[in-house]
Parts: structure tokens; sequence; C-alpha cells
């Protein structure tokens, strides 16, 4: 039997499986906890490859500061 190799993929359904729970907060207006959100954002630095501080208001990421103090639109992948 071959040993299972680490790859990104599970990182990335990982990242899709806590989007999903803070979106369903969302759904239902409560507050998702501060360490899910977190939580999804570095997952999601890890994953893109940007740094910290980078999406303002990550769950919904419409408008991300470029550090230019430009506010533009971006989609969640």
């Amino acid at each position: 039997m071959k040993e299972k190799v680490p790859n990104g993929n599970d990182q990335h359904q990982k990242f899709a499986r806590l989007r999903r729970q803070v979106r369903a907060m969302q759904r239902q207006n409560l507050e998702p906890p501060q360490a899910l959100l977190e939580q999804l954002v570095e997952l999601d630095n890890r994953l893109t490859g940007s740094y910290p501080g980078w999406v303002t208001n990550f769950p919904s990421a419409k408008e991300v500061d470029n550090g230019a103090g430009k506010i533009h639109n971006m989609r969640v992948r």
C-alpha cells in the first residue's frame, strides 16, 4: 500500500468547508466566530500566496484594499 502524500487539494477542500460554514452562518444573520474567520483568511493566504491583512472584509471579499488606498472588486476563489 502506498503512503499517502499530502497534496494541496485537501487544503482547498478544508478552505471550501470553512467558507461554507461561514456563509451558512451569515445567511442566518449570525456573526461567525473570529477564530473561524482568521483560520479562513490564513488558509486563503497560504493557498493564494498573498500576505496577511490583505483582504479587508474576508467572507464576502467584495472589496480589497490593494495598499494604494484604491478599493477594487475581487472574486473569492
